[in-house]
């Protein structure tokens, strides 16, 4: 066993202890597991603490650095470039240092949004643009051209992963873009003590799409996803985590206030009820298909998981919630002409831990009937 691999192992087995260190929560309250690097966590740490809530540090990312990186100095150096854009924290630290490296050639920064720009601020890097909405699309529609834009080409640092959104929508405007792959991101080592926390999680934060789908693999997939963004959102709605949400402006504190809120949901008392709704239509009406239409879509507009059956319709959240919408569906109904409305329910509570899920329970019950008719075979 080399040295090199010795060094690496040692560094992963002290990173998993410190790991382990910073996952103790109170009993009775739903922990928030942080899933950056375990030094990049520190700030929404602090804001998620100042406001009363105890966190788990498990990340889902280590960077390494490629040969991209190594080319950065050279580049800026020797080339002119009509725009260097900026994606990511790491691509933003990363380039700071080559800039210094270079003797700090004057170029022009475009970053993603806030949270990027952040990093150039302090090294000395102003920042020219920023998009109205913190994506790599809206970065690409609305770079200002400054020169014609094939004049000069435009400098990309990124991570190996990420997706071409950028290249591809300045490509479509007429701009050369010679993109880099500075980094890429690797899953971590996890010991069997981490694996179980993710595996009991209710509530996960997520930076990355790169920590999603570590998380995903790992660990799958019933946790709230509670994401930086829209891009992380989007993998991780992809991948079906059983509730995803992020902030609709960028920012740390817009980012903690959103995890503050969703921790005190899942405080709340949850439901899983089943509940048949029998409307009395008016007079020469048959069926009641538009009032069972009206009443899902009250659900969905308080922010309640429906599974429809013949008998009725199972349906998850916050008891004030369930309630709320119920007596939304039968004055929906009165309002639609009936003149009388039966409701039946079969109520269950409890925290989202110990209720689980309507999906959830069918997977396990198909599950199970699945291995029993397996072994029938055998």
């Amino acid at each position: 066993m080399g040295a090199r691999y010795c060094a690496l192992l040692a560094l992963a087995v002290v990173g998993s202890a410190r790991a382990l260190a910073s996952t103790a929560v109170p009993r009775g309250r739903p922990a928030v597991v942080l899933t950056r690097e375990l030094e990049k966590n520190g700030p929404l740490r602090a804001e998620l603490e100042a406001r009363g809530l105890r966190c788990a540090e498990l990340p889902c990312v280590d960077h390494r650095l490629l040969a991209g990186a190594a080319e950065l100095r050279g580049l800026l150096a020797r080339e002119r470039w009509q725009w260097v854009l900026v994606t990511s924290p790491e691509a933003a630290a990363l380039l700071a240092d080559a800039w210094d490296a270079a003797e700090r050639p004057a170029i022009r920064v475009a970053t993603v949004g806030p949270g990027t720009s952040k990093v150039l601020s302090p090294r000395g890097l102003a920042v020219e643009f920023e998009p109205s909405k913190a994506t790599g699309k809206a970065l690409a529609a609305e770079l200002p051209v400054t020169s014609p834009p094939s004049s000069s080409p435009i400098l990309y640092p990124a991570s190996a992963r990420a997706p071409d959104t950028v290249a591809h929508g300045l490509g479509a405007r007429g701009f050369a873009v010679r993109r880099v792959d500075a980094y890429t991101t690797e899953a971590p080592v996890w010991t069997e003590e981490m694996l179980a926390l993710a595996r009991g999680a209710e509530l996960a934060t997520f930076a990355s799409p790169s920590a999603v789908d570590t998380w995903a693999e790992r660990a799958g997939t019933a946790a709230i996803a509670v994401c930086i963004g829209g891009t992380s959102g989007s993998r991780a709605a992809e991948l079906g985590f059983s509730r995803v949400v992020f902030p609709e402006r960028p920012g740390l504190g817009a980012w903690a206030e959103l995890i503050e809120e969703t921790a005190a949901r899942l405080r709340a008392l949850q439901t899983l009820a089943d509940i048949a709704l029998l409307p009395y239509p008016p007079p020469g009406e048959r069926g009641i298909s538009r009032f069972v239409a009206a009443s899902t879509e009250i659900f969905a507009r308080h922010g309640l998981e429906t599974h429809v059956h013949s008998w009725g319709t199972n349906v998850e959240g916050e008891w004030d919630a369930v309630v709320r919408a119920v007596r939304e569906c039968h004055e929906s109904a009165h309002a639609l002409g009936c003149e009388r409305v039966v409701s039946s329910w079969r109520v269950e509570t409890g925290n989202k831990a110990a209720i689980g899920s309507t999906t959830a329970r069918l997977a396990a019950a198909h599950g199970r009937l699945d291995t029993d008719d397996e072994r029938s075979r055998s």
